[in-house]
């Protein structure tokens, strides 16, 4: 819920950066001066770069859509139309978890005028809302006459043609969209239905703010409207256990599991960085159409480089994470018995995108970064949460279990364990792999260590952890049975007993 502080907050910001703007404004328009203008003319026309750069980033911000934070916001994403013409949005505010479109906000030069009827009308804000949703809906119908002014006409069409250039899931989840000079503002409040639906677009949710002024008294609206946690749900992913505690309804908690959150740092000194390893238990819950992962920051084990000291650091862990299982249990009343890591349903894609995107273009959507698997229904285990100067974090969901490395083996012991030995059956990667580097915490000729570069090769489109263990024995690995489910795969395993499902 929206405390009346927070709206309040946002009325003082944009108030001061409106004021700043005007303060500002003669000098911005002498700076940005179009070419085509004499120097005599005055005011001079006051270009869209400079009215996104000093007024709309401004507001954006003020709403909590950073320009600057890619997760956020993508500046110039692209799209193609059915019959491939490219389309440039100004503003594409996306979901934080899944990236998928959220929010399309066309900008306008500052000094661009309201829409109009065609008789040059001047209108209140009520009338606008219905002359736009005229025009919007005789454009959906392909009419050649639009009840407005040329330029609005056009304005409309090319955001009805952006709308109609993102895929099914960009239509989906688009929760707005806007056009703005910045000293005027008009958001559609139901993008997808407006511009692509065949029913009419309602005047009612098409919501005009026709001046500066009347964007500050009526702030509240704009908040309610655009502010970035009305729009998208904007809880973090990882909840420290005190924040979930606050958060999370016990009421809809439902399915369990655990995980590991591991944490990778460059440590030592600068000319020879070394990597160590912060393993810490986590809780993942389902609540409502969400996953969270619940962890205490202090609570941690370090990942040892030495076999003999795993099974010590497995019960560290498994103490840790029960410690951790008991203040949930008790502090939400309820809490389910972790599932088997099978009967997770998987991370949303955005959730797992490796390494962290790029600013994204709509289209194609996230699917076009899901695994080739050989036609093998993939689920996403492995989350990226956070990648900070000298630190990668990854959330590893393992069910019941608190690590994705078994404390025991699977079978005997195995040759490809060594390079060398590797290397004596030409199997081996031309170089020795050893130390422990970001992507891999698996010593050479350690019990979890592979050197076999024909199984690195088969793990390729199969291993859901190598973003972690680049060399790490799949008999080793709690995601063994999952990785080489079918029997046929399984024939192709070079290790000695050749089966991750003993017993089975």
């Amino acid at each position: 819920m929206t405390s009346s502080g927070e709206v309040a907050t946002f009325a003082r910001t944009i108030r001061a950066s409106f004021e700043k703007f005007r303060h500002n404004e003669q000098l911005l328009r002498q700076q940005y001066a179009r070419t085509d203008e004499s120097p005599e003319v005055q005011p001079k026309y006051l270009l869209e770069q400079a009215t996104r750069r000093h007024l709309i980033d401004e507001l954006l911000n003020a709403l909590d859509w950073s320009p600057k934070d890619p997760s956020q916001i993508s500046e110039e994403a692209r799209s193609k139309t059915d019959d491939g013409k490219r389309c440039y949005f100004d503003y594409l505010g996306l979901h934080s978890q899944t990236a998928a479109p959220a929010l399309v906000f066309e900008a306008k030069g500052f000094d661009v005028s309201l829409p109009r009827s065609k008789d040059n009308q001047k209108l209140g804000r009520g009338d606008m809302s219905i002359l736009v949703a005229t025009a919007v809906n005789a454009i959906k119908r392909g009419e050649k006459s639009i009840p407005v002014d040329s330029e609005w006409a056009e304005f409309l069409q090319s955001i009805c043609t952006y709308v109609r250039s993102l895929d099914d899931l960009g239509q989906a989840t688009l929760q707005r969209a806007v056009i703005s000079s910045g000293r005027w503002m008009i958001v559609f409040k139901r993008p997808t239905t407006a511009f692509c639906d065949n029913e009419p677009v309602a005047a009612e949710d098409i919501h005009c703010f026709t001046s500066l002024s009347e964007i500050l008294s009526r702030h509240s609206e704009v908040y309610q409207l655009l502010h970035r946690g009305n729009v998208v749900d904007t809880l973090p992913f990882v909840l420290k256990a005190s924040d979930a505690i606050k958060m999370i309804p016990p009421d809809e908690i439902g399915d369990c599991f655990r995980a590991s959150v591991v944490t990778t740092r460059l440590t030592g000194m600068m000319k020879q960085p070394y990597p160590t390893r912060s393993i810490y238990p986590s809780i993942i819950v389902n609540s409502g159409d969400r996953v969270f992962a619940i962890v205490e920051y202090s609570q941690f084990v370090e990942e040892p480089r030495s076999d003999l000291s795993f099974s010590d650091f497995i019960s560290k862990l498994e103490e840790c994470g029960r410690a951790l299982e008991r203040r949930l249990a008790k502090r939400f009343g309820r809490l389910g018995s972790p599932l088997p890591v099978m009967e997770f349903p998987g991370f949303p894609e955005r959730a797992s995108l490796i390494p962290p995107f790029a600013p994204i273009s709509p289209v194609p959507s996230s699917a076009a970064a899901r695994h080739d698997t050989d036609g093998q229904d993939r689920k996403l285990y492995v989350a990226d949460v956070d990648r900070t100067e000298g630190a990668d974090e990854y959330v590893i969901v393992t069910g019941t279990e608190w690590f994705y490395k078994r404390d025991q083996h699977i079978g005997s012991h195995c040759r490809f364990h060594s390079w060398k030995n590797a290397r004596d059956e030409h199997v081996a990667a031309p170089n020795l792999h050893e130390g422990y580097v970001e992507d891999s915490f698996a010593e050479d000729g350690s019990v979890r260590h592979c050197a076999n570069e024909d199984l690195r090769n088969l793990r390729h489109r199969k291993c859901h952890i190598q973003v972690v263990e680049s060399h790490m024995c799949c008999q080793a690995c709690l995601f063994a049975p999952i990785c080489w489910k079918k029997e046929d795969d399984r024939r192709r395993l070079p290790c000695p007993s050749g089966d991750p499902n003993p017993g089975k």
